[in-house]
């Protein structure tokens, strides 16, 4: 395989990104999404593993700065919710370069955490994307922040902010309370109509609750059986994927994200792998 670092025309500057093409013919592209804030390999590499993986696969990759991050340009004003639009289009413009460069080929995309939201949204929305493998996908995105800024309860918010057991366990017991918010349902149900959904966490990770669980299920159970088989839940045998803290955690989430995306794509033709 070869790797290919690009400038991508976007508004007034570019974003980074790196393309990894195998020999051969392609049968897909995948465009690698970190969370807000993380350069384009991820943390400790995960996402330029992941490629190398998918290269052997026979399938093509790009990785991405977002705007303000690593070697892309502009500044980050500020991370929330609201940028998912713009992230988005960031994305597009990127697989958009990577696909006229490395042929017209379908699409999927792998996201973590806020970059979830965007591979889910890209599954949902982007011509020729057959499917999202979404890691530690926030569905209830402000809940923690709404209830650490509530100036009623200073004191005590301060003492959870101090301690991390029981700020995971509050944490935890406000997404019990709340469960998805509408823009994860919307985007997991048009996703889900288009293409194939893949969602991964560790055993203990707070992006997923008993609450979130039983509303995917009621969610997926709403949809007409075709629809429903498209959708995937898997809790790897890690404590947390969050932070990819292990070389077990990064290893077994690389290995089930490339085979599902192997199983995806449609082999290589004889004429195509000629061309």
């Amino acid at each position: 395989m070869t790797e290919h670092p690009v400038f991508v025309p976007h508004g007034d500057g570019h974003l980074a990104a790196v393309v990894t093409v195998p020999d051969g013919w392609p049968r897909g592209l995948v465009a690698l999404l970190p969370g807000i804030g993380a350069g384009r390999a991820h943390r400790f590499q995960v996402w330029a593993l992941t490629a190398r993986e998918l290269g052997r696969r026979g399938i093509a990759s790009v990785r991405i700065d977002w705007e303000g991050v690593g070697d892309s340009s502009g500044d980050v004003d500020a991370w929330g919710w609201g940028v998912e639009r713009s992230l988005f289009a960031q994305a597009n413009a990127v697989v958009d370069v990577a696909r006229r460069a490395v042929g017209d080929v379908p699409t999927a995309a792998t996201g973590n955490c806020s970059g979830a939201r965007i591979a889910m949204l890209m599954g949902a929305e982007s011509p020729g994307c057959l499917g999202s493998v979404c890691l530690l996908l926030p569905m209830v995105p402000s809940s923690r922040q709404q209830v650490l800024r509530r100036r009623s309860a200073r004191g005590v918010l301060a003492a959870v902010r101090r301690n991390a057991l029981v700020r995971r366990v509050v944490v935890r017991r406000i997404k019990d309370r709340t469960g998805m918010d509408e823009v994860a349902k919307t985007a997991i149900a048009r996703t889900l109509e288009r293409g194939r959904l893949l969602l991964l966490y560790g055993q203990d990770d707070q992006a997923l609750s008993g609450r979130t669980r039983e509303q995917m299920g009621d969610l997926v159970g709403g949809l007409s059986q075709e629809t429903a088989s498209r959708y995937e839940l898997r809790t790897l045998p890690v404590s947390r994927m969050a932070g990819f803290d292990s070389l077990e955690t990064q290893r077994r989430a690389i290995d089930e994200i490339v085979d599902w995306l192997d199983g995806i794509f449609p082999e290589a033709t004889a004429a195509a792998a000629s061309a």
